[in-house]
């Protein structure tokens, strides 16, 4: 369903290319001898937006009718019935997660036996983290009908620093913000550097953006049409074949690990372009080809998420473009999940701020002659030191999501922990792996003996 949902992100940029083809097509053939072009720019602008906004009046309207999570409905709210109600309407049946009278959850730990785990509500309401002398976890008694969960200072003090989760907020903010910083950097929103890629930029002095051609005898509305096609294949067709990549085989990769070698495909990326434009190379296909190589590596990257959230959900989900906005919603517990995620989210956006203020100071991308050129190569250079960084980031500082067998976490066909596994925090899941290991030495030890 995740997979689905972000998979809008693509189309919607098509959409709205298509928009913009239509409009001016519309607008050409409604063209006649010394019009007002001002006013009929104008009104094609107004247009666009106008006709983006109903999408968005859409999705408004739907999200009134979207049910509230299982999850957030027995951990915060407290209210299992409703928690049952929403999960057999949705799901058909019951998920095990309702089951708030004791220890109804089973995770599986990295050395593949099963334990029991302790209603994520048990948890949420408690504001001490107590493991006994066999490591496991203290049996606190469920929360109880309409006692809701509150905000408290300790828990967030426990939670995030004591226990040491703060590494992994930040890992994911400042994997997002990177991110963003490359992806909204690389000028490919601008008409004149989409012109000078497809080498036709025909302008000899500092012009408007828009403007791609100084000829007297230039068409405006031939200079709009050219830009939309080229953002349509250079944008929109890696994008489209990055999420349908993702769709198909989110199910069977770590999105963690590919979250880290899409970074540091993108870093290669960006090192073999800005090379490319710092030693004046221009040789349009191959240009076009890496930019649409790239938006792949920032698509092709998304996460499972879908198979965590349910064990009747089996849907995939869709290059860190994709898993910078997953992997938030899966690591922390429910009482912190939205508010971390929008944190992250938030340094996202930070990061495409910054790079825009860079580029406006630094003005590359756009103009004319070879200056700016290898001065954009210089830029995309830097953006792959960005795009290493990110990938330090993931590897260190955001969990595994698969668990681990003989130590170490595959990339293909790994088994992805469940939500509740996760929710544990850094000392959680250490003391269930201890516990896990304990038990599976327990058995060994039995069986031998037997």
């Amino acid at each position: 369903m995740l997979a689905t949902v972000f998979f809008m992100q693509p189309l919607g940029q098509i959409a709205g290319n298509i928009v913009s083809l239509i409009v001016i097509a519309v607008a050409r053939s409604n063209s006649s001898p010394g019009e007002d072009l001002t006013r009929t720019v104008d009104i094609m602008w107004r247009w666009v937006i106008a006709i983006g906004v109903v999408p968005g009046v859409v999705a408004t309207l739907f999200r009134f009718a979207i049910p509230e999570s299982p999850r957030y409905l027995v951990d915060i709210v407290d209210d299992p019935i409703t928690a049952e109600f929403d999960a057999t309407t949705l799901f058909s049946d019951t998920p095990g997660i309702i089951d708030s009278g004791g220890w109804g959850t089973t995770a599986t730990c990295s050395a593949g036996s099963a334990i029991q785990l302790p209603p994520i509500s048990s948890i949420a309401s408690s504001s001490t983290f107590d493991i006994d002398d066999d490591d496991e976890f203290t049996r606190l008694p469920p929360a109880t009908l309409n006692s809701h969960w509150r905000l408290a200072r300790t828990d967030i003090i426990r939670y995030f620093w004591t226990e040491g989760n703060w590494r992994h907020l930040a890992g994911c903010s400042l994997a997002w913000l990177l991110l963003d910083f490359g992806f909204y950097g690389i000028g490919l929103s601008s008409p004149q550097f989409l012109a000078k890629t497809w080498g036709e930029l025909n302008i000899t002095r500092p012009a408007p953006n828009w403007k791609t051609d100084e000829a007297p005898n230039a068409n405006l509305y031939d200079m709009f049409m050219h830009t939309s096609v080229r953002g349509l294949i250079v944008l929109n067709i890696g994008s489209f074949v990055g999420g349908i990549l993702l769709i198909a085989f989110a199910q069977k990769l770590d999105r963690v690990a590919l979250q880290k070698y899409m970074f540091l495909g993108l870093a290669a990326l960006f090192i073999a372009l800005g090379t490319m434009f710092v030693c004046l190379y221009s040789y349009p296909p191959v240009v076009v080809a890496l930019y649409i190589v790239g938006q792949i590596l920032f698509n092709f990257g998304e996460s499972n998420l879908g198979h965590n959230a349910s064990s009747h959900s089996n849907e995939p989900s869709t290059g860190p473009n994709g898993t910078t906005y997953m992997i938030p919603a899966e690591i922390f517990p429910t009482r912190y999940r939205a508010s971390c995620h929008g944190i992250s989210a938030g340094a996202g956006k930070l990061g495409s701020i910054l790079v825009q203020i860079f580029s406006t100071f630094y003005h590359f991308g756009s103009g004319p002659g070879p200056e700016s050129t290898r001065k954009h190569g210089i830029v995309l250079l830097v953006f792959s030191a960005c795009m290493i960084l990110g990938a330090i980031v993931t590897q260190y500082w955001i969990p595994p999501i698969q668990q681990k067998r003989n130590g170490r976490t595959k990339l293909w066909g790994g088994t992805p922990e469940t939500l509740e596994s996760l929710s544990l925090g850094r000392m959680g899941r250490r003391s269930r792996d201890a516990d896990c290991r304990k038990r599976t030495s327990r058995h060994r030890a039995l069986s031998m003996s037997a």
